[in-house]
C-alpha cells in the first residue's frame, strides 16, 4: 500500500508538471 501511494505521489507531481 505504501508503494501504491508514493507512485500516486508521483505520477500526481508529474501530471502538474506537464499541465503547469
Amino acid at each position: 500500500m505504501q508503494l501504491l501511494r508514493e507512485v500516486l505521489s508521483d505520477t500526481y507531481k508529474l501530471k502538474n508538471e506537464l499541465f503547469s
